[in-house]
């Protein structure tokens, strides 16, 4: 079975000069690839893997990668493409249109998975797939009726809508929630529940700033770093520090607390390996990202892996996307007002920290014994094997 990925990835180098550049390129969706594309090659072992890539037209950046990159053997064919622009979309939708052509058209059983329904994937694949006889797949990372409209503008609405309709075409999806399948799977078609993934490794003890309390992510309202920001501030122990990295709408607000508090630091908007040598150094990490948000039963945030994965005691809320058997390995931060972070960071500072510590390496044990890269990739290959034959 040959596989034709169609998602946003690139290397690291590449991915953080896009970031710089100021794209917007997300964090989250660059750790899920990654981690799913290794995952796909160690098990695989073989050239039967194929990669296209959409990225946003950066000239400078465009100019000095070209189309072409290689990631652990893998070719992966970039589509540079401004969606501002009419033109450039024309144009990406027309060169996908030849990279599948080309792929498709050798001998033997094809499926295509896409992440996310973005239409520069998904209009290319669906024309092609009767005269291929190709199954689609998609890795359904968000609902796009659902995804935030802050910044939407017409070429947004239009893609959103496009997605939406497409939404319930494929032959197979791979959901983050168990709630995403009442909303995109109309046809009941073949699904599987992945949730996310953890790195495979444990990682070597660190020296630990017990003292310090981490945030990572995006610096919104619905995300809770107002009630983080209010609720630190009220703890009585001046020797706790909050350090917060991120982007987002709240930036500006998290930049006042940093002047005004000495034990406030906000570390900008930094690369994903200094993020998670961080997580693995500090005393607490948190997401008090708010539980009532509707769209918080259709995903499942990247981080509750990813700070599982890292060894480090978690505080989470209970979000309706997350499945009950991860809240045994944190703490529930159950009351979402500011002074309900400042009394469950009191009562977890006032345990123990080997018994802290003790509870984040059950957690550690628990993603990457369920949900590494080997053992999620098994599951979507014999998933996709079961789709081809259907």
């Amino acid at each position: 079975m040959d596989l034709l990925y169609m998602g946003y990835f690139c290397n690291e180098q590449t991915f953080n000069e896009l970031v710089e550049s100021g794209s917007g390129s997300s964090h989250a969706r660059q750790q899920l690839e990654t981690k799913l594309l290794n995952g796909l090659i160690e098990e695989k072992k073989d050239n039967s893997i194929k990669v296209i890539s959409y990225l946003p037209k950066i000239k400078t950046i465009y100019k000095e990668k070209g189309e072409k990159e290689v990631y652990k053997g893998i070719k992966i064919r970039h589509l540079w493409c401004d969606k501002n622009k009419l033109i450039s979309v024309f144009f990406a939708l027309k060169k996908n249109i030849e990279l599948i052509k080309v792929w498709a058209s050798k001998e033997g059983e094809k499926v295509i998975l896409i992440y996310s329904a973005n239409p520069i994937h998904i209009i290319p694949a669906f024309m092609l797939r009767k005269k291929f006889n190709l199954k689609i797949v998609t890795l359904c990372s968000e609902i796009s009726i659902y995804r935030r409209k802050d910044k939407e503008n017409i070429v947004t609405k239009i893609s959103r809508q496009i997605s939406h309709f497409w939404d319930g075409h494929f032959n197979g999806y791979i959901l983050l929630s168990k709630y995403m399948n009442e909303v995109v799977n109309k046809k009941n078609r073949p699904y599987m529940i992945m949730e996310g993934i953890s790195r495979d490794r444990k990682f070597a003890k660190n020296e630990r700033n017990n003292n310090v309390v981490f945030y990572a992510g995006g610096l919104t309202e619905d995300n809770g770093i107002r009630i983080l920001l209010d609720g630190f501030i009220l703890l009585k122990d001046i020797q706790k520090e909050l350090w917060i990295c991120g982007d987002g709408p709240l930036k500006i607000l998290v930049e006042k607390y940093e002047k005004k508090y000495e034990n406030i630091r906000y570390l900008g908007l930094i690369e994903n390996q200094r993020v998670q040598e961080i997580e693995e150094k500090v005393g607490l990490l948190i997401a008090p990202r708010f539980s009532g948000n509707l769209f918080t039963k259709y995903s499942f945030p990247s981080k509750t892996i990813e700070y599982l994965s890292s060894g480090t005691p978690t505080v989470l809320t209970r979000l309706k996307g997350i499945p009950d058997e991860y809240f045994s390995y944190v703490y529930l931060l159950e009351d979402e007002t500011a002074r309900g972070v400042c009394k469950l960071l009191e009562e977890i500072y006032a345990q123990n920290e080997k018994d802290r510590l003790e509870f984040a390496r059950r957690a550690q044990d628990f993603v990457i014994k369920t949900k590494s890269e080997r053992i999620q990739a098994r599951r979507i290959w014999n998933f996709l094997k079961a789709i081809v034959k259907v």
